[in-house]
């Protein structure tokens, strides 16, 4: 196996931490994906973009002004075909309105985005979209 994927694929342990439903929904995703990649499942590029979380007003600020956007989906995968993004919910979990704001922008430059809500619906779409075979 390619060592540089090994590298960018080893998880820090996370035993400590208290997850809630969809971060523990995002990390077995994550896991499924590393697996897929690793055993050239996989084709193209993947990673989480991690908009979530508390920031000072003042970094908060910053990262606005370098780009990062308000409801930009959980994960971005890329292909010699395009890109694809898939949100991440858990139960009855709704996007927010930033959330689908970015959706309706995909829409309009036909950029594929769907929100799934569990592995197994991630895997069949990403297999419709011939990202994963």
């Amino acid at each position: 196996m390619m060592s540089y994927l090994l590298e960018l694929m080893r998880v820090p342990s996370i035993k400590r931490l208290k997850l809630g439903p969809e971060e523990r929904l995002s990390v077995a995703f994550a896991n499924t994906l590393r697996a897929h990649t690793l055993n050239g499942r996989l084709h193209g590029t993947w990673f989480h973009i991690p908009n979530e979380g508390k920031r000072s007003p003042a970094y908060g600020a910053l990262l606005r002004a370098m780009g990062l956007l308000p409801g930009v989906p959980d994960y971005a995968f890329l292909t010699s075909d395009g890109g694809y993004l898939l949100e991440l919910k858990v139960g009855r979990n709704k996007q927010t309105p930033h959330q689908l704001m970015f959706e309706r922008w995909c829409g309009r430059g036909s950029v594929p985005y769907r929100v799934v809500r569990s592995v197994e619906e991630a895997e069949t779409q990403l297999s419709r979209w011939g990202v994963l075979v």
